[in-house]
C-alpha cells in the first residue's frame, strides 16, 4: 500500500455466497479455511464493528411474517426485510427504523459509545494476545460512512427525502455519528495498533453515486476530514472505504478528504482498477478481478489475471482480490485453479 519494494502483492480472500460453500462441499470441498489457505487475509479483517457498533441494546431478531417462500423479520438494527428460503441474497428492504426527529430521538439512545458491550469482555486478553502475535496479521478497526449510517436508520429512498425535506436532522445525525465514532474507538486506539481503517458506504450502484457531488460535500466531507484526522492521529495511515457500484466520480471527493483507499472495485459496474489506477497513481487499490471470470473455464480465468494482476503489481499499492463474494455458479474445480495462477502471478521478479 505505501508504493515500497515486496516480493509480491497480497491476495485478500473472498467470501462465498451459502450455496457457494454448498456446492463445493458436493465437489469434495475441505474445510473453508483450507481452501482459503493460499490467501494471505480477508479483506475485512475488522475490529469492533458489527454487534459492537450498532444498537445497545440490540433489536429483538424475531420473524414477523413467514410464507412458503420467503420471511419477514425484524433485524438486530430495527429494519423489517424480506429474505428467501431457499436461495441467499441480498433482502428486500421494508422498512426503516427512522422516519423523523421523533424516531431519531429514540434511536440514538441506544447509541451511547460508553456501553461496556462496545468492547468484548476478553478484550485485555485480546490486546496482550496481539502483542505477541507475529507482526503479519492484518489488522483493521471499521466503522459506517456518513452516507452509510443514515441509510441503514433511513433506507436509501428515505435518506433521499431527507436531504431535501430534513437537512438539519441529516446534519445533526451524521455530526453525532463522528462524536460516537470517535468516542467509541478511542480506547481500541489506545489500547493497540491498528493497520488499517474502513469506512463502510455503499453509497453507489451500478451507473455511479446515489447522491450528488454537491451532497457528499455538504453532509459528509466535513466529517470525513476530521475522522481520517483523528486515525492519522492515532497512527493509521491506511484509510479505505467500501463501496460497491461504479465509485469513478466518488473517487476524487474521498481523496480530497484524505481517504488513501478503496475497494472493490466491481467489474460489472464498469470499474477498470487498471485505467483507475493510471487516473490515480497514488490511489490505494483493493479488488477489481472479475468474480464472474471464475466461472468460464481456464482461459477466462488466465485472461482475467493477466488483465488486472499484470500491470497492476509494476504499479504497485494494489492488493489482489475478487469485487465481491463467489458467486454458486463457480466450480471448486475453477477456485482451485483460480488460487494457484494467481498465487504464482502476484510474485514480483525484480
Amino acid at each position: 500500500m505505501r508504493f515500497q519494494g515486496v516480493d509480491r502483492i497480497p491476495l485478500l480472500h473472498p467470501g462465498l455466497w451459502r450455496e457457494t460453500a454448498e456446492r463445493w462441499q458436493k465437489e469434495g470441498m475441505l474445510t473453508e479455511t483450507q481452501e482459503l489457505a493460499g490467501f494471505d487475509g480477508p479483506m475485512q479483517s475488522c475490529w469492533l464493528y458489527g454487534r459492537f457498533q450498532g444498537p445497545i441494546p440490540p433489536f429483538e431478531e424475531k420473524v414477523l411474517v413467514e410464507s412458503e417462500n420467503y420471511i419477514e423479520r425484524q433485524n438486530y438494527l430495527g429494519q423489517i426485510e424480506r429474505v428467501f428460503k431457499d436461495h441467499t441474497s441480498m433482502p428486500a428492504f421494508l422498512k426503516y427504523p427512522v422516519t423523523s426527529r421523533k424516531d431519531w430521538e429514540k434511536y440514538r439512545q441506544r447509541f451511547d459509545p460508553d456501553s461496556p458491550e462496545r468492547y468484548p469482555n476478553d478484550w485485555q486478553r485480546l490486546v496482550q494476545n496481539r502483542q505477541t502475535v507475529e507482526s503479519g496479521e492484518i489488522r483493521g478497526v471499521a466503522v459506517w460512512g456518513f452516507y452509510g449510517f443514515p441509510r441503514e436508520m433511513c433506507g436509501p429512498e428515505g435518506l433521499s427525502y431527507l436531504f431535501y425535506d430534513d437537512p438539519e436532522l441529516i446534519a445533526e445525525m451524521n455530526e453525532y455519528w463522528l462524536y460516537y465514532s470517535i468516542k467509541r474507538l478511542e480506547r481500541a486506539l489506545k489500547d493497540m495498533s491498528f493497520d488499517y481503517a474502513l469506512i463502510w458506504e455503499d453509497n453507489c450502484y451500478n451507473h455511479g453515486m446515489l447522491h450528488s457531488p454537491e451532497v457528499f460535500r455538504k453532509f459528509m466531507a466535513p466529517h470525513y476530514r476530521a475522522l481520517v484526522e483523528f486515525f492519522r492521529k492515532n497512527g493509521i495511515e491506511i484509510i479505505s472505504v467500501d463501496s460497491d457500484g461504479n465509485v469513478s466520480e466518488l473517487i476524487p471527493l474521498l481523496l480530497d478528504v484524505g481517504v488513501t483507499a478503496i475497494h472493490p472495485f466491481e467489474v460489472a459496474a464498469g470499474m477498470d482498477v487498471v485505467k483507475i489506477g493510471r487516473q490515480y497513481p497514488r490511489l490505494q487499490i483493493w479488488g477489481g478481478l472479475d468474480k464472474r471470470a471464475l466461472a468460464g473455464n481456464f482461459k477466462t480465468i488466465d485472461a482475467e489475471l493477466e488483465r488486472v494482476v499484470l500491470p497492476m503489481k509494476k504499479r504497485g499499492g494494489y492488493a489482489a482480490g475478487i469485487d465481491h463474494n463467489i458467486p454458486p455458479d463457480v466450480s471448486l474445480e475453477n477456485f482451485r485453479y483460480f488460487i494457484e495462477r494467481l498465487a504464482k502471478m502476484s510474485v514480483i521478479n525484480n
